[in-house]
């Protein structure tokens, strides 16, 4: 039983009176587990509990209860809601702890000016905002936001006839096609460019592998794959004397190149894994397979002779994926699919399945393409004479152009937030985020 704080003197008696009413109870002895209040030093309400030996406990303050939980946090300028109330005091088995208080509200939500955005906690205006360029979260990755879009950047200039282009996680490299010619990388997010081997007599194509650059040197009958780390040092040769080596494909296990006079894909150093090819000048990878373009014969033999083909990575009959094409040049795999266009004056983007089947026609009537790349969703070329970065979507759609009034772009390349190209008479090599 719970004895109110202020009880009249007569109730408190009544009380202590039915505890010890038995008359065998002495004035100083109380009945087991009867309760009754006392006079705490500190004034608070207080009440002594009878023990088994019939002596009075201990004076006790009474205790409200443990506090109840902390309530909720609100939501974005709302208030959190109260907490649960806490357990019961041992003290004062009758009552329950207080509940716990509301947590603060959320911050206020952000309201913006017309004309803005809310984006996280600023607002801002996505139609010039390098962070927020087109939408919140859009970065443009060290280049200026006009009406929305990304604006490229330049990576290098002043390069003398950049040509083939590849990107690491960390680095993107190009080649000089000049005698002497250089192979160049620039830090990934901006920095200055310097050459990993310079001197090089026409180096044509560029690929990496783990941590290491591979590139040929293509001199009739002279050709060289060579390879250098991607932290630097002194170039090694990977394989020499060759005839007129076109392209080259590596990973961290293998390194692949195409010989364009000799009709062959050879896994470096001397393995031929496919020969008697017409004109091979663009190779790639994926993890089972090589693939490459047949340019066909020069001149009005050419035309309908080029053919997209692969070949185990060990070697076999090698499989043709699409014939009956006109200069197709470079070719890129990605997704399951090969991708590549004809270097024609009104050429094409083409693709089909990495196993062969019906083809698909991204584009046509592309002014000259001579480099493709892809990601998960668009497929991504430059027009040489049209001087201009395309793209199209994976899934059909009228081509868009990403870059234009660029000079004599020539290579392509992509990873997960941008393009890469090397504009050939620009001399300039050029990033734009996607």
């Amino acid at each position: 039983m719970r004895i109110a704080p202020n009880a009249p003197l007569i109730a408190l008696s009544a009380v202590f009176l039915a505890a010890c009413s038995s008359s065998s109870v002495s004035k100083s002895e109380c009945a087991p587990n009867a309760v009754s209040s006392c006079s705490h030093p500190s004034g608070c309400a207080a009440t002594s509990t009878c023990g088994a030996d019939r002596a009075p406990g201990p004076c006790l303050c009474q205790d409200a209860g443990a506090d109840g939980s902390a309530g909720t946090g609100g939501g974005a300028g709302t208030a959190g809601t109260g907490g649960s109330g806490g357990d019961a005091s041992v003290d004062a088995p009758a009552d329950s702890g207080t509940g716990g208080t509301a947590a603060d509200g959320g911050d206020a939500a952000v309201s913006c000016d017309a004309g803005l955005v809310a984006c996280g906690s600023s607002c801002t205006t996505t139609a010039s905002d390098p962070k927020h360029c087109g939408a919140c979260g859009h970065d443009c990755r060290g280049g200026s936001c006009t009406l929305g879009k990304c604006d490229p950047v330049l990576i290098a200039d002043s390069q003398t006839n950049p040509t083939a282009i590849s990107v690491t996680p960390a680095y993107v490299l190009w080649v000089e096609l000049n005698d002497p010619g250089r192979v160049m990388h620039a830090p990934l997010l901006g920095g200055s460019a310097t050459p990993l081997a310079a001197s090089q007599p026409y180096p044509a194509d560029v690929s990496t592998g783990g941590s290491t650059a591979y590139w040929i040197n293509k001199v009739n009958l002279a050709g060289e794959v060579l390879s250098v780390s991607l932290s630097g040092g002194t170039p090694s040769p990977v394989v020499g004397s060759l005839n007129s080596p076109s392209s080259i494909a590596s990973d961290a296990a293998d390194v692949f190149f195409s010989d364009e006079n000799d009709g062959t894909i050879t896994r470096a150093p001397s393995t031929v894994v496919a020969s008697s090819q017409s004109r091979p000048v663009s190779v790639a990878l994926d993890a089972t397979h090589v693939y490459w373009s047949n340019f066909g014969p020069a001149g009005d033999a050419g035309v309908g002779a080029g053919a997209i083909l692969r070949v185990p990575r060990s070697g076999g009959t090698p499989e043709t994926l699409a014939g009956g094409l006109t200069k197709p040049s470079s070719v890129f795999v990605a997704g399951g699919r090969v991708f590549w266009v004809t270097a024609e004056a009104a050429g094409t983007v083409q693709s089909a399945a990495v196993g062969g089947g019906a083809l698909t026609v991204h584009a046509t009537a592309q002014a000259k393409p001579t480099s493709v790349a892809a990601d998960a969703t668009h497929v991504y070329w430059v027009n040489q004479t049209g001087g201009s970065v395309m793209r199209v979507s994976l899934v059909g759609g009228t081509p868009e152009t990403v870059i234009p009034g660029q000079s004599q772009p020539i290579s392509i390349a992509v990873d997960d937030t941008s393009v890469y190209w090397t504009n050939y008479v620009g001399g300039t090599v050029m990033r734009w985020a996607k």
